[in-house]
């Protein structure tokens, strides 16, 4: 083996490949606690080494679509099923963001053995999907045209306001139904009142990114007015808007902010509607609206969807 060889062959080499690769990596004991956490890592979920190494286990990071709480790992689980059988495992899952949001991930889970063969450890990888990686590229474009809303990083209302005229535009010539949604976010008036206005401003800033996360890149969403979003989904018809909806709010509700050391969950009321013959921007926004007002005034948390 040349000198070169040798040099590349060595651990610490290794290791700082390991370190700056741009895909998630981290490696967990027996325990799942977490021993190693690398670049890729700290980009997709803003968690750094110190937030998570020898303190976070694996169960805090990764939500397959479960209220987000660390609980009990199933039998199945690919980490259960790397340490026990050494058997290896891909699944799209969500991972905690550091700041309450869910990243939609492909991860890969697999054994890790020491020299005799016996596993020692696992490891998983995880890279974003298609579709928020190709978002978070439209994002940095259209950051630099001033198209966002800067408070929560969604689009702003005069941009969405073009999108759905264009939407609407495009209906009369070729008729593919599209959903419009109007998003509120709970209980925000309670929480200024409890822990002040940064705190709701935060809630608003996890709800968009959360939206945004979970929409297609043909999707958007944007902030609408005070503590209001709306969304709009191409390609959806009324026999698909409330399972859409559905996968909405349930997002949603995974996501929390931490505050002084207190769980804020988040919840939305949720309005839709699908585009119509002969609508216009006001009676397709009406229609939305009113539904989200009924799911407000019913108490929240619920979705409503109005059609006529």
């Amino acid at each position: 083996m040349s000198g070169t060889a040798l040099e590349l062959a060595r651990p610490d080499v290794w290791r700082t490949v390991l370190e700056q690769l741009p895909t998630g990596v981290y490696l967990l004991d027996h325990d799942q606690k977490i021993v190693f956490w690398n670049a890729g890592a700290e980009r997709i979920t803003g968690l750094l080494r110190q937030d998570v190494v020898g303190r976070c286990t694996r169960d805090q990071l990764v939500s397959r679509g479960g209220n987000g709480t660390a609980t009990e790992l199933p039998e199945d689980s690919p980490v259960l099923s790397a340490l026990r059988d050494g058997r290896c495992s891909e699944s799209e899952v969500f991972l905690h963001h550091k700041d309450g949001y869910r990243v939609p991930v492909s991860l890969r889970t697999f054994a890790v053995r020491d020299a005799s063969g016996h596993v020692i450890g696992a490891a998983e990888s995880f890279e974003e999907s298609i579709a928020s990686s190709e978002w978070d590229r439209r994002q940095s474009k259209l950051e630099s045209y001033g198209c966002l809303h800067v408070a929560t990083g969604v689009l702003s209302r005069e941009f969405t306001e073009s999108h759905v005229r264009e939407s609407l535009t495009t209906f009369y010539t070729h008729p593919v139904p599209f959903a419009v949604f109007c998003i509120q976010a709970d209980n925000l008036e309670q929480v200024r009142g409890k822990y002040g206005p940064r705190a709701a401003h935060d809630i608003l800033r996890v709800v968009g990114q959360t939206l945004e996360h979970s929409l297609r890149p043909n999707d958007f969403v944007g902030y609408w007015e005070e503590d209001e979003f709306l969304a709009l989904v191409a390609e959806c018809s009324r026999s698909e808007i409330e399972k859409v909806a559905e996968r909405l709010k349930r997002m949603v509700s995974y996501s929390e902010i931490k505050w002084w050391g207190d769980a804020i969950r988040i919840s939305v009321s949720l309005g839709g509607t699908t585009v119509c013959p002969g609508d216009t921007l006001e009676l397709l926004l009406q229609r939305a609206h009113q539904a989200m007002s009924t799911s407000i005034n019913a108490g929240g948390d619920r979705l409503t969807i109005l059609e006529v």
